[in-house]
Formats: structure tokens, C-alpha cells, sequence
């Protein structure tokens, strides 16, 4: 058995067999497709990622994509998780940030404000 090579598409998932030739072949006939009517596109087309989306359907169901995806699954809830729980720090920041700045400025507004309103009373 050779040495398995990342799907052409997901890039997360190593291929058995045939899977890499075959879904290699299909992204280079869509894309040599694709360039006739755009001639400057690159990367992967929206047609070879509806159909590569549609294989991942039927590679689930077997156990070895299956695992594969599941481990996908949990690195990307992971990453997410991470994500969301710097922004709710850094969001923290920033709001205390925010209040202190507008703590400052209505003091500063109301010292002008009575400075005002005794020259006005004098």
C-alpha cells in the first residue's frame, strides 16, 4: 500500500486507494472547464466544491473517512471555542476600557459645565 496523500480538496483527510487520482482528475477537468469562460480564475471551482462536498457525504460513511471527520469536527469546535473565549477577554478589555473613558469624560463635562455656569452667574 502506498503512502496515502491529502484529499484534493480537504486537505484534513488522507486518501486510500484510488481517491486521490480520481478526485485530482475531477479538479483538474473542472478547473481546465472553468478557465474557458475565466480565463484568470485559480483555485478550487464552485462546481468541484459542490461535487467534493457531496463525495465527503459518501466517504462518511465509511469508518476510516468517518474518523477522520469526527477528528475535523473536534478540531474545528475546538479552534471555534478558543476563538470565541479570546474575543469575550478581549471584549472584557475593551469594555472596561470604554467606561473608564466615558467615566473620565462625563467628569470632564460636568467640570466644564459648572465652570459655565458660574461665569454666566457672575
Amino acid at each position: 500500500m502506498g503512502i496515502a496523500r491529502n484529499h484534493p480538496v480537504f486537505n484534513w483527510i488522507k486518501c486510500q486507494g484510488m481517491l486521490f487520482h480520481d478526485t485530482l482528475t475531477r479538479v483538474k477537468k473542472d478547473s481546465d472547464e472553468y478557465a474557458k469562460k475565466k480565463p484568470n480564475w485559480s483555485g478550487i471551482t464552485p462546481a468541484t466544491k459542490t461535487w467534493a462536498w457531496n463525495q465527503l457525504k459518501e466517504l462518511a460513511k465509511e469508518d476510516y473517512y468517518a474518523g477522520q471527520i469526527e477528528t475535523r469536527i473536534e478540531e474545528l469546535d475546538l479552534k471555534a471555542s478558543n476563538i470565541k473565549r479570546q474575543q469575550e477577554a478581549q471584549n472584557q478589555v475593551w469594555d472596561e476600557e470604554t467606561n473608564k473613558l466615558e467615566m473620565e469624560s462625563e467628569r470632564l463635562k460636568e467640570i466644564i459645565f459648572n465652570a459655565k455656569k458660574n461665569l454666566q452667574l457672575q
